[in-house]
Parts: C-alpha cells; sequence; structure tokens
C-alpha cells in the first residue's frame, strides 16, 4: 500500500515535524520543567477537561502535524477466528446484530429460553453493533479480545454449562490472531464512521512517548492502550498482515 504510515509502536514513523514540535526549545522547556506537574497531566486528559492554553495549543499543533504528512495509522483487530486467511479477502467485518445472533442460534440451538437470553442481551448492540474494535498499539494492546466473542461469552453465560461447553469447543477450533490495517487518517474524525474524534489521544500518545524518550535518553515509552472503534467494516485491501498469538509478544 503506497501510503505514509503513522505506527504508535516505531518511532522510526515518527516524522522530524513531530519531534520538532515537542523538542522545540522553549516548549521542551516548559514540559521539562513541569513534566511532573499540572500541564504534563493535562495531556491524559479529554479535550473538555484540558484548561491549559499551553497543552491545548500543543496537542492541536500535533494534530495538525498528523493530518498533513500521514495518510494512514497502522492499527490491529484482535480476535479468534477459524479462518484468519478469509479477513485478507473479506476485510474485517463490522459486528451486526443480525450476523452475531444468527450465529449464536446455530450455536446454542435447542437450550432453554436462548431467544430470551438474546432478547435480553440485545443492550450490547447499543454499544457495539455495526462496529469494530482497533488498537492503535500492538505491544500494550489488551489480548482479552484474542479469546473470542465477546457477545457470545455474554449470552453463553446467561444459558449455562451446556452452552459454555459448546463455546469452548468453537473456540478452541479457531486461531487467536492480530490483523494488522492500515486505518485513514480521516476516519479518526468522521463522525459518521466513528462516534469522537481520535485524533486528541493519538497526539496526546505522541507527545508523552516523546517526552518519555527524551528524559531516558533511548527509545523507551510506554503507551496507554485505547479502543479506536469505528462503525464501518474495515476494507480488505486496508488489511496487510496477520500476526498470530504465538508470535505477537
Amino acid at each position: 500500500m503506497n501510503c505514509s504510515v503513522l505506527n504508535l509502536d516505531d518511532p522510526n514513523t515518527w516524522t522530524n515535524s513531530l519531534r520538532d514540535a515537542v523538542y522545540d526549545e522553549s516548549t521542551w522547556h516548559i514540559l521539562n520543567d513541569d513534566c511532573a506537574g499540572e500541564k504534563f497531566q493535562e495531556l491524559r486528559s479529554s479535550p473538555e477537561y484540558v484548561s491549559d492554553p499551553f497543552i491545548r495549543s500543543l496537542r492541536y499543533k500535533v494534530e495538525a502535524i498528523i493530518r498533513s504528512e500521514y495518510t494512514h495509522i497502522k492499527v490491529f483487530h484482535a480476535c479468534r477466528t477459524e479462518y484468519p486467511s478469509a479477513y485478507l479477502k473479506h476485510g474485517i467485518l463490522s459486528s451486526t446484530k443480525e450476523r452475531l445472533e444468527s450465529t449464536a442460534r446455530e450455536l446454542f440451538e435447542g437450550l432453554p429460553d436462548l431467544e430470551k437470553s438474546i432478547e435480553h442481551c440485545s443492550s450490547y448492540f447499543d454499544m457495539y453493533g455495526g462496529s469494530v474494535s482497533l488498537y492503535a498499539t500492538h505491544r500494550f494492546a489488551p489480548k482479552c479480545y484474542l479469546e473470542g466473542s465477546h457477545y457470545l461469552s455474554m449470552l453463553s453465560g446467561r444459558l449455562g454449562e451446556k452452552a459454555h461447553e459448546r463455546l469452548s469447543q468453537k473456540n478452541r477450533l479457531g486461531q487467536s490472531v492480530f490483523f494488522v490495517s492500515h486505518l485513514p487518517i480521516r476516519w479518526l474524525e468522521d463522525l459518521n464512521i466513528v462516534r469522537d474524534s481520535y485524533m486528541w489521544s493519538i497526539s496526546s500518545s505522541l507527545i508523552k512517548a516523546l517526552v518519555s524518550i527524551r528524559e531516558n535518553d533511548a527509545d523507551e515509552y510506554e503507551l496507554s492502550p485505547f479502543a479506536i472503534v469505528v462503525f464501518a467494516s474495515i476494507p480488505s485491501e486496508n488489511v496487510v498482515s496477520i500476526i498470530p498469538e504465538e508470535t505477537s509478544d
């Protein structure tokens, strides 16, 4: 894929403009003097809670650089599936209510109170229906999503031991993998695709990482993992590779 890809796990993909925004003498003087103080703490805050004009201005500056110098961001989707290669052919499909409920009825067919339990768990779709959950970091991404469908797990919890056995058997047939994708930067702010802009979280992560690297005098830093929930399927041309669980550490 011919594009400029931002990878939060790889400082080599961070442009000089990003580094200059943080390491500029006047900016670094303030960050270095106050890295444990109130200004630096506001990097962890949502936009509506940031009162410091310096931090707000720095985050806006980093956001503008991301928009102008990158076309995509590298993201990771964790799941357990029997057919990993199908994702390279068909993309990562969003979790629609119809598809998940159809899978549940097939898997748990004949169990008592199935329809009542499906109805009870319908609230899941108010939050996650039609979405794909992604992470902008692989090293620090939670691995709970590698265990299988959260919806089916929630449903089996209501249906009892037989449902749990069937789900466990299904999961044993699958393989835990991370799918690596290149997500268009513009998607991060398109409110037809996301409920809230993720640019703020990404700019804050980069600033904190750059500060940590300069302070440690080495490419050592941590990122707080945050989910990027997009309400759209990821096209196959954007899914670039697969990382099996056994090689994902």
